[in-house]
This record gives C-alpha cells, structure tokens and sequence, in this order.
C-alpha cells in the first residue's frame, strides 16, 4: 500500500493527487462527496468543490474540505477511535500524535494540522502582500525584493492609513 493512516500527514502532500490516494481513503472520501451532494454522481473532492463553486456559486465553508483538510481529520478520527478502543488495556501502545493529525506548535502544545497545503503557491502568498511592519526596506519587503509595488494588502498600507487618518 505504501502509506496507512498512521503515517505522518504533513509528510503526505503526495496523497492529494487522484493517482496517490490511498484505497483506504476513498470510501470516507466519497462519503463526504454524497453529504455534500446526494444527487450528484461525482465521488472525488477536487471535482465536486470545482462544480460546487462552478454551478452553485457556493464559496468558503459552504463547499466540502479539501483532501488537504479530510487526511489529517481522519487520521485525527482514527486515532481518537484507536485510544478509545485500548480503553481495556493498562498501558496501551498508540502511535505518536505527530504521525494522527497533530503537530507541536512553537509553545510546545498539541495542536491540530489543519491542511496539508498552503492556500496558494508560496511565491503567490509572498508576493501578494508583504508583512512589513512599517517602512519598507528592500531587505525584508518581499514586494520590493521582487520589483513590485507595496498594495493595499501589504501589512505597511495598514500603518501609512493609521497615520493618514
């Protein structure tokens, strides 16, 4: 099989493509296509968010999660399932909670993966707005590293309109 539940989902980025996804993962996937569509005959995320958005105009928290969303939620049920199952053990064996849906966040806590994705292409994320707490230098503006204009997106903006207000 190559991957199981257990395995460690910020590691899996592989999983989001048709061809990679596990046998395991498509029941609970079509499942999820059929909550969020019982008339519809398609059984993959990606094509159901796609005509979701294209045919109903549905956006955000109205479509269904995303596959980068689904793995670690169901690595997060199953491992939930497995502690509650070795409730008759006196000291069961589970697997790490960073391999189940949950990384250490810089406190030191658990906390849950969220998507195995980012929104959008890093270079897309970086350059859409830079987080630039005041005057912008050359340095540390990725809009300026990249030969482009501050926008009203970039966190600087936020500080030239206190000022101007």
């Amino acid at each position: 099989m190559g991957h199981d539940l257990n395995s460690d989902p910020t590691a899996c980025k592989d999983l989001l493509d048709d061809a990679n996804l596990p046998a395991q993962y498509r029941p609970l996937e079509r499942f999820v296509c059929k909550v969020y569509s019982q008339q519809s005959t398609i059984d993959a995320l990606p094509s159901l968010r796609w005509e979701l958005f294209r045919k109903k105009n549905l956006e955000g928290e109205k479509l269904p999660p995303t596959r980068g969303t689904l793995i670690p939620h169901i690595l997060r049920a199953n491992y939930m399932s497995q502690q509650d199952k070795s409730y008759i053990t006196a000291k069961p064996v589970l697997p790490a909670l960073e391999d189940n849906g949950w990384k250490i966040n810089s406190k030191r806590e658990y906390v849950p993966v969220m998507c195995l994705k980012e929104p959008a292409p890093k270079a897309v994320l970086e350059l859409v707005k830079c987080r630039c707490q005041g005057n912008c230098d050359s340095a540390n503006c990725s809009c300026l590293r990249n030969g482009l204009s501050c926008t009203a997106l970039c966190k600087c903006t936020d500080i030239v309109e206190m000022f101007r207000s």
